[in-house]
């Protein structure tokens, strides 16, 4: 049991020299493997997110603009079905007929 003033830390130089450096220079490799292993990861979720939300939003986008074409071709219906019932009275009328 160590004495209660003596601390182990991680700068201790006692535990630091008894590393070899060979596996120091393995720790270190190691240590930054995981933190690209890590990156990568965070970098393929974040693309993988932003893909779902564009599709989504696409999706979105696309019944919108189906909703604006269905009324607008309701409008434009209306309107020719008008235009042809004044024609068809104009061309019914007697006095088209006379000339």
């Amino acid at each position: 049991m160590q004495p209660k003033d003596k601390k182990l830390t991680i700068s201790d130089a006692a535990t630091v020299l008894d590393y070899k450096p060979e596996q120091r220079k393995k720790a270190l490799w190691v240590g930054i493997a995981i933190i690209a292993v890590a990156a990568l990861a965070a970098i393929l979720w974040v693309v993988w997110g932003l893909s779902a939300k564009e599709k989504e939003l696409e999706a979105n986008i696309q019944k919108r603009l189906e909703l604006m074409a269905a009324s607008q071709v309701q409008v434009i219906d209306a309107l020719v079905d008008t235009a042809i019932e004044q024609a068809n009275r104009v061309i019914n009328s007697e006095l088209y007929k006379l000339y």
